[in-house]
């Protein structure tokens, strides 16, 4: 899995405004390493690569991202109309039911699943919740 290199340099600046000891910031760069080459995020990226590869399901997910926007624009503006609800949910509905976009939300969903599992047995270590941790040093 590719991670942008924007993302790291943040990721990376954040670290060292919080003085984390070296040893500390070469272990949590080595399980990000270690998680990324997880069968389960290899999956979820070429399952994110297919996806965005397929026209169909591209076209699909770009009037779905426009037909939100618009919903939303005029939603604050108080004039949403039941037809346009009903065009929302048919999209929604076409993009849910798309062979791509189901392939992704499985591996997706098995990448979560996985670091879920990942938290719980760090938490278990350390003897709190390590995501809510993890949480509070990154926000």
């Amino acid at each position: 899995m590719r991670v942008p290199v924007a993302a790291v340099d943040e990721r990376e600046e954040k670290m060292m405004s919080l003085n984390i000891p070296e040893d500390l910031k070469q272990a949590t760069d080595a399980l990000a390493e270690d998680l990324l080459a997880t069968e389960q995020f290899d999956t979820y990226d070429r399952s994110h690569t297919i996806l965005t590869a397929d026209p169909s399901a591209r076209s699909l997910l770009e009037q779905l991202s426009n037909a939100q926007k618009i919903l939303s624009q005029k939603q604050m503006q108080g004039g949403i109309t039941q037809e346009e609800i009903d065009q929302y949910r048919q999209l929604q509905a076409q993009v849910q039911e798309h062979e791509k976009f189901i392939e992704f939300q499985r591996a997706q969903q098995a990448a979560t699943n996985y670091l879920r599992e990942v938290n719980q047995e760090i938490s278990q270590h350390l003897g709190m919740d390590f995501s809510a941790l993890v949480g509070r040093s990154c926000g």
